[in-house]
């Protein structure tokens, strides 16, 4: 039988019918806290067996027990997990040295575009996540729509995934220079 939740010290609160915490007067979404026991423990349940060492090996530290498992106090871990469904889909990642080749570009066509000047800036410095996320959005929304439609996710980082191949024109196809109009 699952533990009795009561108010907070008073004994008194456990004795009546609890309200519920739907406004709607519908009980379809109420969470339900059902103790479900977990199955019998079984330590050699993997199927192979531990690791036996010869006894001309001098070992060294806390001799390990034979069998697995039976050392310790049993814990019991509860999970919230449920099924997913991901959509058949290819997606491409970009990243490391030639994803930065390509915003390192950006940055400059930013800059030029915004500004209107050329801007030294030290590249090779890492730059905070916040700002290379604003970087991306204003990539993805105002400078190069035509390339990150439909968006892309970024990490902040040098991890890029898109859901289809980015159409970037460099040599190689993994870089992109835009020119200021």
């Amino acid at each position: 039988m699952p533990p009795q939740q009561c108010g907070r010290g008073d004994d008194d609160a456990c004795a009546g019918e609890r309200g519920t915490r739907s406004h709607s007067g519908e009980d379809d979404f109420t969470p339900h806290y059902d103790y479900v026991p977990g199955p019998a423990r079984q330590p050699e349940s993997t199927g192979v067996d531990a690791p036996t060492i010869s006894d001309d090996v001098a070992t060294v530290g806390v001799k390990r027990p034979i069998t697995r498992g039976t050392a310790g106090q049993p814990l019991t871990v509860t999970i919230n997990n449920f099924k997913i469904t991901l959509p058949a889909a290819k997606f491409y990642h970009y990243a490391g040295r030639y994803f930065f080749q390509m915003v390192h570009h950006l940055i400059y066509s930013i800059l030029w575009w915004i500004y209107c000047i050329i801007v030294d800036i030290q590249l090779d410095e890492p730059k905070p996540i916040k700002w290379n996320h604003q970087l991306m959005c204003a990539l993805q929304e105002r400078v190069a729509p035509a390339i990150f439609t439909p968006r892309a996710v970024y990490d902040g980082r040098k991890d890029l995934f898109a859901r289809r191949y980015l159409p970037l024109a460099g040599g190689n196809g993994n870089t992109e220079t835009l020119r200021r109009h």
